[in-house]
């Protein structure tokens, strides 16, 4: 089992078949020393309010109990008497970096509960450089950066319901029956096409792409984006 933090504060756990008692502590003591550095430095953590994602953190943190208490939680059975997570030492730094989780949960709520409503201006959007194709996630990432700490985050879905309402996007059901947002011909005439890719697994999907042309056509519009939201 290996424990790490990863850039966007999310707790990541993976299991190995073999590991010694002296690297995983010194896994789980890295991690906590991280959280603790989040936890304690307050501008850092305004940084990357809006990266973290309370659902990965909250399933972190139900994991993370779960092994502290000697369960495995790919099956919720308990683990063997004598394996690595029941060293009295290991449980004690997973218990104690679920109190960790729980601080920043709290932190990240008081910061998001007071932040000012996002905002824009057409001056200040033109002035975001825009040179590559982008995935509707990314292009939201590079505005974001551009705005203060203390404002909520532009996110994918006002874009996303925005672009439906002027029927620049439909949503359809896959073949899985999943459902997505696919670009209509008022779409990709604005440089939103379909493109296909691969992933990890070497299976093909389908991602939607915004060209330049389409990523300054949001930002001449991110007014009307958030007033619609």
């Amino acid at each position: 089992m290996g424990i790490s933090l990863s850039r966007t504060g999310v707790v990541v756990v993976r299991f190995w078949d073999a590991r010694t008692i002296r690297q995983i502590r010194r896994d789980v003591i890295t991690t906590s020393l991280r959280i603790s550095i989040y936890v304690n430095t307050k501008d850092r953590i305004k940084n990357v309010q809006h990266m973290i994602d309370m659902e990965k953190l909250a399933t972190a943190k139900v994991w993370i109990e779960k092994l502290a208490n000697g369960i495995n939680p790919l099956n919720d059975e308990l683990v063997k008497e004598d394996d690595i997570i029941n060293n009295v030492h290991i449980s004690r730094c997973l218990f104690y970096v679920t109190e960790l989780l729980d601080e920043i949960k709290a932190e990240t709520a008081v910061e998001r509960k007071g932040r000012k409503a996002f905002f824009l201006s057409s001056k200040d959007a033109a002035n975001i450089h825009i040179s590559t194709p982008n995935g509707i996630a990314n292009f939201v990432k590079l505005v974001n950066g551009y705005i203060s700490s203390d404002m909520k985050p532009l996110s994918a879905a006002q874009v996303i319901k925005w672009l439906r309402k002027e029927g620049v996007l439909q949503e359809v059901s896959k073949e899985d029956g999943h459902k997505t947002n696919l670009p209509t011909e008022k779409g990709n005439s604005l440089g939103i096409n379909i493109e296909v890719q691969r992933n990890a697994d070497g299976l093909d999907y389908q991602r939607v792409v915004y060209s330049v042309d389409a990523q300054r056509f949001l930002l001449n519009n991110i007014e009307s984006i958030v007033i619609s939201h």
